[in-house]
């Protein structure tokens, strides 16, 4: 089923008429109204008219919302500040989170240097068998 309310909302956001949306797209009034009731389904020439006159993506014109989409589609809509301080406490419930995974998966701490050309270590964390591989490679240079 094609999803006709996203393009509703889409157009309706964009405070845009179905008769302006029909005039941009080269189609009758009434054969947009069609499109956006689910009496007709566009082409996808049309879709790609559409997307553009309403300025989003295809995938965001015929796509379902999932959970993640409408995550995605809040994320965006957040100034840059808030953007950083909800990028923050993702990054806090994920490192809160690593000891849990560690105990649950037998994951061993190591510490790395930065990725990010920042000055403190950041904590990696491997299984027995890689920590068990970096220790024989160790004690190879060891004899060397």
């Amino acid at each position: 089923m094609f999803p006709t309310e996203t393009m509703r909302n889409l157009r309706i956001k964009k405070n845009l008429t179905q008769k302006q949306v029909a005039k941009s797209i080269g189609v009758r009034d009434s054969t947009y109204a069609c499109y956006e009731n689910g009496q007709r389904i566009p082409s996808i020439d049309r879709l790609i008219q559409i997307s553009d006159v309403l300025e989003t993506s295809l995938d965001e014109l015929v796509c379902h919302d999932t959970p993640e989409r409408v995550i995605i589609a809040k994320y965006r809509a957040l100034d840059e500040r808030d953007k950083r301080l909800l990028e923050g406490m993702l990054t806090l419930m994920a490192e809160h989170r690593q000891p849990e995974i560690q105990k649950s998966e037998n994951l061993i701490p190591v510490r790395r240097a930065s990725r990010n050309n920042q000055k403190t270590p950041e904590t990696a964390y491997i299984t027995e068998e890689e920590y068990q591989n970096i220790k024989n490679m160790e004690d190879m240079d060891d004899n060397l």
